[in-house]
């Protein structure tokens, strides 16, 4: 019995040794193929400008997610806001899937958002400066971007803040300190977004008339999105403001 349990020992302590050697490994086999095909995949599908300093490859990031993480990101909007500023982020991660990376292929589950700025602009037009996705079907492009895939499961942001104004209703917004966490599979066309939000300071103002003015904003939302037809239906919606429930 004895000699069972410290073999037994033995072999937990190999297996974690094994995982931790493996953790610090796979980093410096995969980071110019994984940040070559992040690259590519930007300078195709998104029209905006996008920059940053420096990435990394890490499983502690965000352990035990491993990560691609950008810093100093910029990304710029879409014309005619090309010279405004979309998103500004300390650090944008990127969660890699380890079993689709093992096959040599970059699939992005989920994004991690730390300590950004997040401006969304829309015109009297109703043009909006977060259009910058490309709608790409050619069969060429499907076949050079087939190791590149979003299938994104979770987003966070935090300690970000939020300007949104927009001209067309006219409605401006702005959330400082947010901590969010989305939860759904954004891959499919209908899908449940779990979502807890919290700013510490949320402003509003709609039609020239302020509604709230530098708020604590909490919420828990469960949310049906169809977007191919752009509906969106609320089956939870916990929200509260300086505490008090709505």
């Amino acid at each position: 019995m004895k000699r069972f349990f410290k073999k037994s020992l033995r072999n937990i302590a190999f297996a974690i040794t094994f995982l931790l050697l493996l953790m610090l490994l796979l980093p410096t086999l995969f980071p110019d193929f994984v940040a070559n095909k992040v690259k590519y995949w930007a300078n195709s599908s998104i029209t905006g400008e996008v920059n940053f300093s420096k990435v990394s490859l890490s499983f502690f990031h965000h352990f035990p997610s491993l990560t691609l993480t950008m810093y100093d990101v910029d990304v710029k909007g879409a014309a005619p806001f090309a010279n405004d500023t979309l998103l500004h982020a300390k650090e944008v991660s990127l969660g890699i899937n380890m079993k689709a990376l093992l096959q040599r292929k970059v699939k992005v589950d989920a994004f991690y958002i730390n300590h950004a700025t997040v401006q969304v602009l829309v015109d009297s037009n109703g043009t909006a400066n977060y259009n910058i996705y490309k709608s790409v079907d050619t069969t060429t492009t499907a076949s050079n971007d087939s190791s590149m895939a979003l299938q994104i499961e979770r987003i966070v942001f935090d300690d970000t803040k939020l300007v949104y104004n927009d001209a067309s209703l006219p409605m401006f917004i702005t959330a400082d300190s947010i901590q969010y966490t989305g939860k759904g599979d954004l891959s499919k066309a209908i899908f449940d977004l779990q979502s807890s939000f919290s700013a510490e300071r949320f402003y509003f103002k709609y039609g020239g008339q302020e509604y709230f003015g530098n708020k604590r904003l909490q919420a828990n939302l469960i949310t049906k999105i169809n977007t191919n037809s752009l509906a969106f239906v609320f089956e939870k919606n916990d929200i509260s403001i300086n505490k008090l429930p709505v």
